[in-house]
């Protein structure tokens, strides 16, 4: 889907038992297309001490404004327009006013409100189509239910956006460990389970979520690489330029996604890790990870054996001798 326009927009409502809002993302192809995605919904139970519904029609408002504000931060895209929706006439009369004192907690909220929006963003909708109905009700079962969900749609262009999250990282072990159970969240919720213990992952889960972020850090790293690989007939046949770092190595994309030394250790009798080492760029976050995490494992010792520890756990990484001897350096034990 070629996007040329994103809009935000933001529906809030509240009720005696609870308030919340919800967020869409409205995006229009060059097409002339128009397609809506739900980013964000936060619903919150109503304060013990009793609120007036403008009130709380006004708190849910604020909240709109607060997401709004995380979504820009977020969202890697250029939004050009955003509306808040309210179905509170008061509400939107607070708002759009420029002439009336109001009391404290009302003057605060609506203060807070025009600090991060102009009135003109401000749109009445009706109850009954206002989504965010749906989050102002909170079950009988349950009064101190909080709901926060998050929906982000997400697709493999998007990877530099998880390769951001994952650089905050300082341990290669935490990093797989965290994205698998992100993967095992996603995969309860797929299933509509209630369930919400995720704290054991298996060592398959691990390996999965290490080829996921391996392959984030070579479609980022080798683009160029991939394109041209994935459209060779034979797997062995080194389509790249002499000028390509990889070009010695003779690359191809193996069954799992990712670009491996080639040569002809394919006619040894070794494990397939040995035999087709994943190649790793020199530049990024998550092979300096793996390289403090095989030097760690060694016990701190030189630079050929982190090396070669390296290398017979299936990493080939570019200009991998110098890199470890850097890394040596700053680690000071």
């Amino acid at each position: 889907m070629n996007v040329i326009d994103y809009e935000l927009h933001h529906f809030s409502d509240a009720s005696e038992k609870g308030y919340g809002q919800c967020s869409y993302l409205r995006m229009t192809d060059a097409n002339g297309q128009v397609h809506t995605r739900l980013v964000m919904a936060k619903s919150r139970v109503s304060p013990l001490k009793t609120f007036t519904i403008p009130r709380l029609e006004l708190t849910a408002a604020l909240a709109s404004v607060k997401v709004s504000y995380f979504l820009k931060k977020e969202l890697k895209v250029n939004i050009s327009k955003e509306v808040f929706w309210v179905d509170s006439t008061i509400v939107f009369g607070y708002i759009a006013n420029q002439c009336k004192q109001f009391k404290v907690f009302v003057a605060n909220r609506v203060a807070q409100i025009r600090n991060h929006t102009l009135p003109e963003q401000w749109r009445y909708v009706s109850s009954s189509d206002n989504p965010a109905d749906l989050c102002s009700r909170v079950t009988d079962e349950d009064p101190e239910l909080k709901k926060v969900s998050l929906a982000i749609d997400t697709d493999d262009d998007n990877y530099a956006t998880i390769l951001t999250r994952l650089n905050y990282f300082s341990d290669w072990t935490r990093a797989r460990r965290s994205l698998a159970l992100c993967n095992k969240f996603i995969d309860k919720l797929k299933q509509k389970s209630l369930y919400t213990e995720y704290v054991h992952v298996s060592v398959e889960e691990l390996i999965k979520a290490e080829i996921t972020i391996i392959k984030l850090v070579q479609r980022e790293a080798f683009q160029y690489e991939y394109q041209l690989l994935s459209r060779s007939n034979n797997k062995f046949d080194n389509c790249l330029r002499k000028s390509s770092n990889l070009y010695k190595l003779d690359p191809f994309i193996g069954s799992d996604g990712l670009i491996r030394v080639g040569g002809r250790l394919h006619r040894g009798n070794f494990d397939v890790h040995v035999k087709y080492p994943v190649i790793l760029p020199k530049n990024s976050h998550m092979t300096e990870l793996i390289i403090c995490h095989y030097h760690n494992k060694v016990h701190h010792q030189g630079r050929n054996l982190t090396l070669n520890e390296i290398r017979s756990s299936g990493y080939w990484i570019i200009s991998g001798s110098s890199l470890v001897a850097k890394h040596i350096s700053k680690c000071g034990t």
